[in-house]
């Protein structure tokens, strides 16, 4: 299903193994996404060129070795939403609100060769971008003695998540526009 495509229910639900009772049981209106879908295909344009202005600014930050970036697809937004469904609904999402609501229409993945490479890439996204919420580090269970780890991270500001399956990360959830960054001048 290409963006220039207008939203049919009965193919995005057989595409994407959604079943109808389930969809009727998030109280999302099918119009309201047709609305979300075509204000979001028309923003994906835009939020690619910004996209490609934070993998400029962080590809020439110390100790990046590589970066990576996506724009949330408008097929995926919208199965994102109903897959969230009742979260989503209570929240009161709809054309004027997804924006603020939905917090990965860009993911940027940033790569470092060494464990304590991240420290200098933290402090640099901080000082860039206003934060949302704490940064989360992702280890794996036997990565690090976790009272060491929180001791030397507490100047830091960041939670620690202990994951099971080998999930290795820093994630940051930095504001929610596609204004520029904090001034830094």
């Amino acid at each position: 299903m290409s963006s220039s495509e207008i939203l049919n229910r009965e193919s995005f639900f057989k595409e994407f193994s959604i079943d109808e009772e389930y969809f009727k049981s998030t109280g999302l209106e099918w119009s309201e996404l047709e609305k979300i879908y075509q204000d979001y295909t028309l923003l994906v344009p835009l939020m690619e060129k910004r996209a490609e202005e934070i993998v400029l600014y962080i590809m020439a930050l110390k100790d990046v070795h590589s970066v990576r970036r996506r724009v949330k697809k408008p097929e995926h937004l919208i199965e994102k939403i109903i897959r969230k469904g009742k979260k989503y609904t209570d929240r009161g999402i709809n054309v004027k609100t997804y924006k603020k609501i939905v917090t990965d229409l860009i993911g940027v993945r940033v790569l470092h060769l060494f464990k304590d490479d991240w420290k200098s890439i933290h402090e640099e996204i901080i000082d860039l971008w206003e934060t949302k919420e704490t940064p989360q580090i992702n280890i794996r269970r036997g990565d690090y003695n976790l009272d060491k780890l929180r001791e030397g991270i507490k100047n830091y500001n960041c939670d620690i998540i202990v994951r099971e399956h080998g999930y290795r990360s820093v994630h940051y959830l930095i504001g929610a526009s596609l204004s520029p960054q904090k001034e830094v001048f």
